[in-house]
């Protein structure tokens, strides 16, 4: 009570403000985006700054451009979001608040204590291990819809991302969903994998010598982009490789 309830009082004033279309103080917002590079409009980037209490939010500077260029298109529209890694929680309220009301935002964590969070309106959270295949594809099976946006920030772990992501990539709605990896810089042999489906995907002739693990992203994607620490693999919706002729001379 007492202070602490002003503390809350005040981060959801903030929350409010925001989500009504404001801004921080130009002041505010210009000196913190020329120093690290951000975007200083960066929405996300914005709510992180005022995020002064409630869950933490454990962020390189460099994801808040990478979130918003790939999830922008969704805000607004009610998407359903599966995020491995719920740690302290901040990612849950993050996206909730970007995406808007209608979102539903699943989360993945080994932690008990994480269930806390599936307390939310608009969250729901699985106890268990990414690296659990019956696990996973129970989660799926919850879920039941087809998902748009996969992020996972769990085991940072090569091998465990590969076994979660051949039971989600199916999950992933085609045509429009987003598959992102983060931390990538600790995952040698999936960034490998990854890199050889990107080049596959250039180099037609030789895809089934890139493409040996992980295969369906071969025939199921049509973009995989590397940036600072991160993959983000955009699943497609038509057939690779077909070349149509438009116009008549």
């Amino acid at each position: 009570g007492g202070a602490g309830e002003e503390k809350d009082q005040d981060h959801y004033k903030e929350s409010a403000a925001l989500e009504r279309g404001g801004v921080l103080e130009e002041e505010t917002v210009s000196s913190a985006g020329t120093s690290n590079g951000i975007d200083p409009k960066n929405p996300l980037y914005q709510w992180a700054l005022q995020h002064k209490h409630g869950p933490i939010l454990w962020k390189w500077n460099e994801y808040f451009d990478i979130y918003h260029r790939s999830f922008s298109r969704f805000r607004g529209k009610s998407p359903v979001m599966l995020i491995l890694g719920v740690n302290t929680g901040g990612d849950l309220f993050l996206f909730r608040w970007y995406f808007g009301p209608g979102v539903k935002i699943y989360g993945v964590d080994i932690n008990d204590e994480c269930k806390a969070f599936g307390e939310e309106d608009g969250i729901e959270i699985f106890i268990g291990d990414q690296g659990n295949k019956a696990f996973m594809e129970e989660v799926v099976a919850k879920i039941g819809v087809p998902i748009d946006i996969i992020l996972d920030d769990a085991s940072h772990t090569s091998w465990l991302t590969l076994k979660s992501t051949e039971v989600l990539w199916p999950a992933l709605k085609p045509g429009t969903g987003v598959f992102m990896i983060e931390d990538t810089h600790n995952q040698a042999e999936l960034v490998e994998i990854l890199a050889n489906i990107a080049r596959a995907h250039t180099i037609k002739k030789q895809t089934k010598t890139l493409c040996t693990k992980l295969s369906p992203l071969c025939s199921e994607s049509h973009e995989i982009l590397f940036s600072f620490g991160m993959a983000v693999i955009q699943k497609n919706g038509l057939p690779l490789w077909e070349n149509n002729k438009y116009g008549d001379e």
